[in-house]
């Protein structure tokens, strides 16, 4: 069974430190697993854009086409609960 990378506490540490804005500029790049998980990072930040998950869908696919676990992580987008997150 496939199964995501990032984990909601990974995710909500990350999304507040990429929100940060003493961390900017930032850059976000792939180190590992084909980009997946900065793939779902940032379709987790257009979920606390307020993005329609349609949209979310449509980004990530431009940027991970051929993801072997797409569903996996389109999932995690999905169910991940963003007022987890502290906004700055």
């Amino acid at each position: 069974e496939a199964r995501s990378h990032i984990s909601d506490e990974i995710a909500k540490d990350a999304l507040q430190f990429v929100l940060n804005p003493s961390n900017h500029p930032l850059l976000l790049t792939v180190s590992s697993a084909g980009g997946l998980e900065v793939a779902t990072l940032v379709g987790c930040l257009r979920r606390l854009q307020h993005w329609s998950i349609t949209a979310i869908v449509y980004e990530y696919r431009l940027f991970a086409p051929n993801a072997p676990a797409y569903d996996v992580y389109k999932q995690f987008i999905e169910r991940f609960d963003v007022t987890l997150v502290t906004l700055p």
